[in-house]
């Protein structure tokens, strides 16, 4: 950026100087290829977008320009050709811009014979300008944080207060060794002791609780949500992203069960069958599949691409990354699942960090090629890649950093993406129960008429079914059976028993065979004198 060498005010942060790697691309004629359409700066914000000029080679600056522009601006006349300038109408804000580099305008492809990951790069207007901020790069691997001290959290209660206090005595005061309880210092750590456990229940009991970060109970919980009018859902079934891994194109249908792993059981169990079983009573957990999931062979896994970085790093909150290779069938809303294969200390597979899995949702999916993409691979040659740059949103941002490739050794994975995700739900659904059939009500409530005259009768009221019967439960258990006096199977004739005025319950006739015996079909009436 030309700042404080312009002598015109008016042209001061106005002019762009760009190193390239190759020499600036021209015209037939000389020209330079790259026109003001090529050039695009945004990112600001007062001014958003900041308008192009014209574009020139510095060896070549358009007709009118000041020839001492390149003076002290580059350090070696032989990189001249390799030198965009780029002049704006304006000049922008404080905030970071971003150059563009594009083959024409509304197009997100660089123009020919650039890379794709070199043609983008940030830059301020105000370089030169003095500011308050630091402007250190951060590290995108932060180092490992120390190991906490050994705090035994266990001890909740007087006796494990006092063995603590009593094991810090020790090491403090060697010589003391008193453990009477009538000793003084015994007597004080004893006291102490039984205050910390009062105080540990009450901060589990209410400090805990008084707090929504710390509420262990859902009642407290809700108690909480309620007082900013926030309805707490009643909550679901534990869910969970599982992989699966096809040979082919396959289409998971809905309700489909998976289960942990139990011992040595295959992988892949038939419905019904003895294996499943086997498993179920080993206790597996049963999951199912959420909705209907379409698998793809070729997106069981993906390689991550570098270009080229032998020590690349996903940083802590990254949103993006770059797939090696063109997967076509990868598409918006589809799940990623980021994972370490390799430790990046050890390489060792058994040392993995089982912590570092994240699942992403796609918010986009980008294809493109880098022209020399396989420069960096085991047999390098100058041939185009083809790669896809993935996006997902910032609520699923990486909260660790993961480590992609060390220099260590080149050509190691140490993390992947794991394609065909799918979701499901803990438990299992039961299919062809059988609920049984409720029985008919045997017991009525008898009508009272309203006249004492009155000749007609209304009809009796059936009362419900709430439970079997005591014969019922009598037959099932093999004890009794019921049956009528001339000794057809069946409920017998129903005897009255008055038990309030203008109502009876109607009981069933149950004989025992060793000895005849009398059970009534429904629970026992209210304690009182019958009338009637």
């Amino acid at each position: 950026m030309r700042d404080h060498l312009e002598p015109d005010l008016a042209l001061r942060q106005r002019t762009l100087f760009v190193r390239l790697l190759r020499p600036v691309p021209t015209m037939p004629d000389g020209s330079c290829a790259l026109e003001t359409q090529n050039v695009l700066i945004d990112g600001g914000e007062r001014l958003p977008s900041v308008p192009i000029e014209w574009v020139a080679a510095a060896d070549k600056l358009p007709v009118g320009a000041d020839p001492t522009l390149i003076d002290g601006m580059v350090d070696d006349p032989a990189n001249l050709p390799r030198t965009l300038v780029i002049r704006t109408t304006v000049f922008g804000d404080f905030s970071q811009y971003t150059l563009h580099l594009r083959a024409s305008s509304g197009s997100d492809q660089p123009p020919d014979g650039f890379d794709p990951k070199l043609s983008d790069i940030g830059f301020s207007f105000k370089v030169e300008c003095p500011s308050d901020f630091d402007c250190a790069a951060t590290t995108p691997c932060p180092p490992k944080v120390a190991a906490k001290p050994d705090i035994d959290y266990l001890a909740k209660d007087y006796t494990g207060f006092r063995r603590l206090m009593l094991d810090r005595l020790n090491l403090l005061a060697p010589g003391w060794s008193e453990r009477s309880a009538a000793d003084v210092g015994v007597a004080l750590v004893e006291l102490m002791a039984y205050a910390a456990d009062n105080l540990s229940y009450r901060q589990d009991a209410i400090a805990s609780e008084a707090y929504l970060a710390t509420a262990r109970r859902r009642v407290s919980v809700r108690r909480h949500a309620r007082l900013v009018d926030y309805a707490l859902h009643d909550g679901c079934n534990a869910r969970a992203w599982v992989q699966v891994k096809v040979a082919a194109d396959h289409i998971l249908p809905k309700g489909t069960p998976m289960l942990t792993r139990s011992g040595d059981l295959p992988r892949v169990l038939t419905p019904n069958s003895k294996d499943l079983r086997d498993a179920l009573a080993a206790g597996a957990t049963v999951f199912e599949t959420t909705h209907e999931t379409k698998l793809f062979a070729n997106l069981n896994g993906f390689s991550l691409y570098t270009w080229g970085d032998l020590g690349c790093c996903l940083p802590r909150g990254a949103t993006r990354a770059t797939l090696r290779g063109a997967h076509p069938d990868l598409q918006r809303n589809d799940v990623l699942v980021f994972q370490e294969i390799v430790s990046p200390t050890t390489f060792n597979e058994a040392d993995v960090d089982r912590v570092k899995r994240w699942a992403v949702r796609l918010i986009d999916v980008k294809t493109g090629v880098d022209p020399s993409g396989r420069l960096s691979d085991e047999s390098p040659v100058n041939a185009p890649l083809p790669i896809t740059e993935i996006f997902w949103d910032a609520a699923d941002a990486l909260p660790f950093p993961l480590c992609v490739s060390v220099k260590e050794r080149p050509g190691l994975e140490i993390s992947v993406a794991l394609g065909n995700i799918v979701l499901v739900d803990h438990g299992q659904t039961v299919r062809g129960e059988s609920l049984g059939t409720v029985r008919k009500s045997r017991l009525k409530r008898v009508a009272v008429t309203s006249g004492a005259q009155s000749c007609q009768r209304a009809e009796d009221e059936s009362i419900p079914a709430r439970s079997a019967s005591a014969c019922e439960r009598a037959g099932n258990a093999g004890l009794q059976s019921c049956k009528r006096p001339d000794g057809s199977a069946g409920p017998g004739p129903e005897p009255e028993r008055s038990v309030h005025p203008g109502r009876r319950l109607v009981v069933s006739e149950c004989t025992d065979r060793p000895r005849p015996a009398r059970c009534t079909g429904v629970d026992r009436p209210r304690q009182g004198r019958a009338q009637g």
